[in-house]
């Protein structure tokens, strides 16, 4: 499915020959800064909290630029980069962001009450997540490949990374793809 693959395998070739007579451009992606217990991690596209254990809910405190957001009971919270709004954000029931936008999405997984919504939150703002459930063990997973032990009253911190990813790009049709990639069966 991936939204940062632009290229088939059958297409390899050609892609290759376009880059080497220089018609290509570099897009630039804002990538997420997590620090936890004074560790810091880099994700590009998400960070998805979630409960330790299955089938339980975690109770977190969300604030921006140290104003609470929201207080919530959910099954967990994803905080996402635009480049991460077509992965799981999306799937639960997030924007698409075009990555231009200089943003950050909060999306509650299943939340336990009827007005927890999504938030699309300016990347340069400071974004904290409290876990306020005793005895309630819960997990950060970053991008799908570091997993980060996360436990009661422990905060954890999202900023704008110091750095950028970079992509070689051979077009600028985000919406297009966006429209491929959606219709049809996956």
């Amino acid at each position: 499915m991936g939204f940062l693959t632009e290229i088939d395998p059958e297409n390899a070739l050609n892609a290759l020959e376009q880059v080497l007579n220089g018609d290509y451009f570099v897009e630039k992606r804002t990538q997420l800064k997590i620090c936890h217990n004074k560790q810091l991690h880099t994700a590009l596209n998400e960070v998805v909290l979630m409960t330790q254990k299955p089938a339980k809910m975690l109770h977190i405190e969300i604030s921006v630029d140290d104003e609470v957001v929201e207080e919530l009971r959910a099954d967990g919270l994803i905080v996402a980069t635009p480049s991460g709004s077509t992965a799981y954000s999306m799937s639960a029931g997030g924007p698409i962001v075009d990555p231009r936008v200089d943003a950050f999405i909060i999306v509650p997984i299943c939340p336990f009450k009827l007005g927890a919504r999504p938030f699309v939150v300016p990347n340069n703002s400071v974004i904290k997540v409290k876990f306020l459930r005793k005895g309630k063990k819960a997990v950060a997973v970053i991008d799908g490949q570091q997993v980060e032990e996360i436990d009661y009253m422990d905060e954890i911190i999202f900023k704008k990374a110091d750095n950028y990813a970079y992509f070689v790009r051979l077009s600028k049709n985000f919406y297009k793809q966006v429209r491929e990639k959606l219709q049809g069966d996956v």
